[in-house]
């Protein structure tokens, strides 16, 4: 979901040295969330911070979600007027397989997302056909959740059918389309949301990450630009652009793209990430050109 575009996550431990936690925590980032996950465990439930929390997001409007991780007395707590993940409350350590859980988990979520996305700016209607597309759409994040490539495809497909000026539909298949190896059929799709919707940053990335693949690095380059100019903070587009640019032979814009989405992904908090790691490595490789 982060991928795509479709989340911005932020917890305490990107809390840096010399901030205020309390402000950070209680003044900045809850006021300003559209969702808190509250992870249910009996330690959380008796956590005064935690609870102090839960009271600013209620009073704040922010919808809440508890994800039940551990049996205890949530079902006497105010988190039990609203409905939590995993189906039926089941706490994850009750399930034979926790991964299981957790996709339960995930897949609830993320169609929470989508409803929520889809009522702030209505890409799809309200007639029934409206409808199906909508539940074919989800069907197809499911399907690539789960890296059922092929029946991925079908279901965005089918959403297509039914509601051709989606763009999220086309950039979503072109990711499918791209991680099958199908980079031609990946930049059209994407090339089609980008024609849908002109801000559409995440299919410029993605468009220039299929040109990359085939070796066209100064499209690629284009398109990570264009994603840049429309998303600054994007880390990973200037990443990619690095490396587009080191294959183009232009070592010092390639060191200063790689410098920026270092900064970006440190000052984000987001320093474990795989991702960063990959800059960090391709970081040293750059330092000796």
């Amino acid at each position: 979901m982060k991928r795509q575009g479709l989340i911005e996550i932020w917890h305490d431990e990107k809390i840096l040295g010399g901030d205020r936690w309390q402000e950070e925590i209680f003044s900045i980032h809850i006021p300003t969330s559209d969702l808190l996950l509250y992870l249910v465990s009996a330690e959380s439930l008796a956590s005064e911070n935690c609870y102090k929390e839960l009271e600013i997001a209620l009073k704040k409007g922010i919808r809440v979600i508890p994800i039940i991780f551990a049996d205890c007395d949530w079902k006497n707590d105010q988190l039990s007027d609203f409905q939590g993940f995993p189906d039926n409350g089941l706490p994850i350590t009750k399930w034979n397989n926790e991964s299981e859980g957790w996709e339960n988990v995930v897949d609830g979520i993320r169609k929470t997302i989508s409803k929520l996305e889809s009522q702030a700016n209505p890409s799809f209607g309200g007639t029934e056909k409206d409808l199906q597309a909508e539940l074919a759409f989800e069907r197809g994040n499911i399907r690539l959740l789960r890296e059922e490539l092929d029946e991925a495809i079908e279901a965005y497909s089918q959403s297509i059918d039914l509601m051709p000026q989606v763009a999220s539909s086309y950039n979503n298949r072109g990711v499918v389309y791209w991680r099958k190896g199908d980079f031609d059929r990946a930049i059209e799709d994407f090339g089609t949301a980008i024609k849908i919707k002109s801000d559409f940053a995440e299919a410029y990335h993605n468009r220039g990450s299929a040109y990359g693949k085939k070796g066209v690095f100064d499209r690629a380059i284009v398109d990570y630009t264009k994603a840049i100019e429309l998303k600054p903070d994007y880390a990973d587009a200037y990443y990619r652009r690095s490396k587009s640019w080191l294959h183009l032979g232009e070592t010092e814009k390639a060191k200063a793209d790689m410098k920026t989405a270092s900064n970006i992904g440190i000052n984000s908090g987001t320093a474990l990430d795989e991702t960063l790691r990959n800059y960090d490595r391709a970081w040293k490789i750059l330092g000796n050109l």
